[in-house]
């Protein structure tokens, strides 16, 4: 918020912005929250306020338009003998001088170049002229700048916000179009893993568990030890290494199988003695040799 000392007014940061163009002796333009005040800038704006200066405008006979008019109206009703009145009467009653508030007829101001004189006025002091309000423009085409930059900020904060509302729609489009998609390959992803993870343990365990003394014991014939494998190698007393070594145990205990078959088969057949069922019956000739 923003104040003229010269009125006890209040007014915004757009129109503080008019204020400082019209130069400080017309207006001197203080912060509410950002400058430092002294007791007689205090006593500016209990004595002043803006109802006070309406009604006292208005019976000057200020047209109404000029109120709500913006930066031209402003320029215009700030010109006029009635506003200088008005100066001087919160100028004199700060300063607790007796003054009375009379009122002068409302005039326009001639047309002519604002004046620009950094002379204070009267009562506020060298140290108040410190301050954002302390500072005249040079020429009323500030005005027309500020105005022009508060519009142009303005449209850039709508552009914002627009750009903001779509890039959001665009996000939560896309969103919505890809979860289902990802849903389904992480679907699938996850029973293959599981398919896979179940396949592979059961070939670890039918690994882990494979002892041959045990799961070959009916390939295994005789009593004799003779020839026999070499522990480590007919019985793996558990679980075996990998699928060469249960291989390599295999290929070892057949071949030691048909090595005993042929031991026991061919050196002890007779066949006067092991066919003599065959003999009796008539169904073979009588052999009197071994053959």
């Amino acid at each position: 918020l923003w104040a003229s000392l010269s009125y006890g007014t209040y007014f915004c940061l757009e129109c503080s912005g008019v204020h400082r163009s019209l130069g400080v002796h017309i207006s001197f333009v203080r912060s509410l929250n950002m400058d430092s005040w002294n007791a007689e800038q205090q006593a500016r704006m209990r004595q002043g306020g803006n109802s006070l200066f309406i009604k006292f405008m208005r019976d000057c006979g200020m047209p109404e338009q000029l109120q709500t008019g913006g930066a031209p109206a402003i320029r215009e009703k700030y010109h006029t003998a009635s506003a200088e009145a008005y100066r001087t009467y919160i100028a004199a009653a700060a300063r607790g001088e007796a003054a009375r508030l009379v009122v002068v007829p409302y005039e326009p101001p001639a047309p002519a170049q604002p004046k620009t004189s950094s002379t204070a006025p009267a009562g506020i002091g060298a140290m108040s002229m410190q301050g954002f309000g302390s500072a005249p423009a040079a020429n009323d085409s500030g005005s027309a700048g500020l105005d022009s930059l508060m519009a142009s900020l303005g449209s850039l904060s709508a552009t914002t916000a627009n750009l903001t509302s779509k890039a959001a729609a665009a996000a939560q489009t896309a969103t919505a179009v890809a979860m289902p998609a990802l849903g389904t390959v992480a679907s699938q992803a996850k029973r293959a893993i599981g398919t896979a993870k179940d396949a592979a343990k059961g070939q670890m365990e039918a690994i882990a568990t494979f002892d041959v003394g045990r799961d070959l014991a009916h390939l295994h014939g005789g009593d004799s030890a003779q020839n026999e494998p070499a522990p480590g190698t007919w019985g793996l007393s558990g679980s075996v290494g990998g699928i060469g070594a249960v291989a390599t145990s295999v290929a070892t205990g057949a071949s030691w199988l048909w090595g005993k078959a042929q031991e026991t088969v061919t050196p002890s057949f007779d066949a006067s003695r092991d066919l003599q069922h065959l003999v009796k019956s008539g169904a073979m000739p009588i052999a009197t040799s071994r053959s």
